[in-house]
């Protein structure tokens, strides 16, 4: 795949192991293919303070974040 990568953050509240819910965000990467018109996902951390954690939720999510994001970025380029 060939195409524009991208890397973005979201702020991301989740729930630690002992029902604690701590403050973070997910930093995810992806890369637009123009000519498939398509979607890789290449990172997805997410980071509390100093500690990093693998990012286990929904694909789909990221990937639907992933297209709004570069929407708006698509219309921010717009005169």
């Amino acid at each position: 795949m060939i195409g524009t990568g991208h890397t973005f953050t979201l702020d991301a509240p989740f729930t630690g192991p002992h029902g604690a819910v701590l403050e973070g965000f997910l930093r995810v990467g992806f890369i637009h293919d123009e000519e498939a018109n398509e979607i890789e996902v290449t990172e997805t951390t997410l980071q509390v303070g100093p500690h990093r954690f693998p990012y286990n939720g929904d694909e789909r999510l990221i990937r639907a974040e992933c297209w709004a994001k570069l929407i708006v970025e698509t219309m921010e380029r717009a005169p």
